[in-house]
């Protein structure tokens, strides 16, 4: 060590283990416990991120292929379920499902890789389906889970069940805000 830093550290009274201390995460808010709390991975070279192009850090094992995967497991999954398969058999048709595959594919891709690939507006679609209720809901988010922890290493399963969790919740105070009902008595659901 440096012998000025270590004169510096005698006088602040600093240990050399604590000059240097491991990031730890960031501590519950006034408000509460932080949501994501319990996705923190610190950044160090033994897990090496990306940027995306819009900023945010992702693992090295999330990339297009696997969100691709994940969207066309899901949606088998999701198609043969007999609570939402039907919703999906009626409101999209089967020839159209390709395509639906790719949309959904962009969507997840900008979601979590920032690709700004998906320009649509999905609330209106899921707005305009009477049968979405909580019930369908709770089984998409499961069913998603599901999804990804078969598919995806632990990190990139968090990534992506945080956000679905997210969006379920919001896609649930605009269909309850668009019913005339209270959304302020909505919690969220957890896959």
């Amino acid at each position: 060590m440096d012998p000025a830093c270590a004169g510096i550290q005698r006088a602040l009274q600093i240990s050399p283990a604590s000059a240097n201390p491991p990031r730890t995460p960031p501590r519950a808010s006034r408000s509460g416990p932080r949501p994501l709390a319990g996705l923190y991975t610190p950044m160090t070279d033994a897990v090496p991120h990306r940027m995306t192009p819009t900023g945010r850090l992702v693992p090295p094992d999330l990339d297009e292929a696997m969100v691709a995967a994940v969207v066309a497991e899901f949606y088998t999954r999701a198609r043969a379920d007999a609570l939402i398969g039907p919703i999906f058999a009626r409101v999209v048709a089967a020839d159209h499902w390709p395509q639906h595959i790719q949309t959904i594919t962009d969507f997840w891709s900008a979601m979590l890789l920032g690709t700004r690939r998906y320009m649509g507006r999905p609330m209106p679609k899921h707005i305009a389906i009477p049968e979405l209720g909580d019930a369908e809901f709770q089984r998409w988010l499961t069913l998603f889970r599901d999804t990804v922890d078969d598919l995806c290493p632990p990190a990139v399963a968090a990534m992506f069940v945080d956000r679905a969790e997210r969006i379920a919740f919001n896609f649930r105070i605009r269909i309850a805000q668009f019913r005339g009902e209270d959304p302020t008595k909505l919690e969220p659901q957890r896959a």
